[in-house]
């Protein structure tokens, strides 16, 4: 992942992001620019997408979105989640563009161009915008951390998952570890 030399506001954001081929995300000033993801990277956003889109589709309740969508998070900070979950509870975040609120669920893939980021600098950005749950996806480990209960700036609870992941905001929702790391479809 490439920073930029300088701070940027948002406005200087949106210019330099016209300028590249490559998804682009804004983190206190701070422009990272991610190449494209691998293909494994690839087929587990389509699980999950399946995952969550299948619980909507049968329960209601919610939305899920895949990168690139820009979620504003702060006065110089934009960024493209690999997957966000947005319950109908705070569906009244998706009324504007880019979005200037909370999602409900994030999930961030990690790459070894963005682990750092997703690992540590969105993680803390993310509780203390209070995203209620945050996935740590590690294909390399073949684990799922899920970040939940953030309070004062920190998450509270952290599970990290070797077998079947599950959401603490939706109880009903949850994946097989191997299935969701297979190269191959199954």
């Amino acid at each position: 992942m490439r920073e930029a030399k300088r701070p940027l506001n948002y406005d200087e954001f949106l210019r330099a992001r016209e300028e590249i081929a490559e998804q682009a995300e804004l983190i206190d000033g701070v422009m990272y620019v991610t190449p494209s993801p691998t293909r494994l990277h690839q087929l587990i956003t389509l699980r999950l997408i399946r995952l969550f889109d299948q619980r909507f589709v049968r329960s209601g309740g919610g939305s899920v979105y895949v990168a690139p969508l820009d979620f504003r998070m702060g006065e110089n900070t934009v960024v493209q989640p690999d997957l966000v979950v947005v319950l109908d509870d705070r569906a009244h975040i998706l009324s504007e563009e880019p979005t200037t609120g909370s999602p409900s669920i994030v999930v961030e893939i990690l790459s070894p161009s963005t682990s750092r980021q997703d690992l540590y600098v969105k993680r803390d950005l993310y509780a203390a915008r209070e995203v209620p749950e945050y996935w740590i996806v590690d294909s390399v480990a073949r684990t799922v951390t899920i970040h939940s209960s953030p309070r004062v700036g920190r998450y509270r609870s952290v599970v990290t998952s070797l077998d079947v992941a599950s959401s603490a905001q939706l109880p009903d929702v949850s994946i097989n570890l191997e299935d969701l790391f297979s190269p191959h479809y199954p």
